[in-house]
Order: structure tokens, then sequence, then C-alpha cells
């Protein structure tokens, strides 16, 4: 077989998915709304069963989507699928991102994954490159980092 038909072969291989699998958390922009879509590997379920002590299905999924102008402004939507998508229609300016969290039934928290942060403007809803979490929202209030772990006990 030449390379060339090779080539040509390969890019048609699953379909154009990923060789490997990656938990996804996605905010994607469109004119009017934006979609909120998600995916949680089997791996990823099996550690979250591990560390937070319970069955995956017995955990509380929740995606928090979080605005940020003035204020910082949180909505919560309780999940029970391991993937799934979500639409939001007619939403305020300002930036937005979300965290993929799951809690246990002792209320132990963890953040799974965040989304890339998005701006909504009167006229526009496009993608954020910069780190915008981090500069002065008003003149005395700022960000900070937050710092999420756990400890293994074997």
């Amino acid at each position: 077989m030449s390379s060339e038909s090779y080539n040509y072969v390969e890019h048609h291989i699953i379909r154009n998915k990923p060789k490997f699998f990656v938990d996804t958390l996605e905010i994607i922009p469109y004119s009017k709304s934006i979609l909120i879509s998600w995916n949680l590997i089997m791996s990823t379920q099996n550690i979250l069963t591990d560390i937070l002590g319970e069955e995956f299905n017995d955990l509380l999924m929740t995606i928090n989507l979080w605005r940020v102008d003035e204020y910082t402004n949180m909505k919560i939507f309780y999940i029970n699928e391991y993937s799934g998508t979500l639409q939001m229609n007619l939403l305020p300016n300002g930036y937005y991102y979300c965290e993929l969290i799951a809690s246990n039934s002792q209320n132990e928290t963890i953040s799974i994954k965040k989304s890339k942060s998005i701006q909504i403007t009167h006229s526009s809803i496009k993608l954020c490159n910069e780190n915008w979490t981090k500069r002065p929202i008003s003149n005395k209030n700022l960000w900070s980092t937050a710092f999420s772990g756990y400890s293994v006990y074997e």
C-alpha cells in the first residue's frame, strides 16, 4: 500500500475521534444561545468512586455556571448522566464559565473539570483567550486562586 493511500485511510479511522479518551466540559457559543456539553470517561467515574467512597451513580453531580460582571453569580444544574448537553438562551451580558462538581452524602465535594470562558455582549458571544479571572473586577474586589486537593491513605 502506498503512503498516499495509507494517509487517506488513516484520516477515516474511528470517525475522526481522538485515539485516547479524556473528560470534557465545554461551553459552545452560538449567536443567541450557548450549549454546555460534558462527558466523563469510565476511569474518572472509578476514581470518583474511590475518592468519595460511594458508587458513581449515588454521587450528586452538578454543573455550576458562573457569570461574572460587577458581581459574581452562579446557577446550579443537577445532572444524573455521565454525559449530556444543556442549552441556555438569552443570557445577560458578562463572562461565563462552568465547573463539573461531584459530591457524596457526607457533603465532600470535588471539582472535576472547568470549562474555558466566554464573553456575552449585546452583539456577540465569543470565546475568551485571556485569563480574565485574575484581573480586578472592581476597585477593591480581586479574584484569588483556589486550591482543591485530596490525600490517598493506604
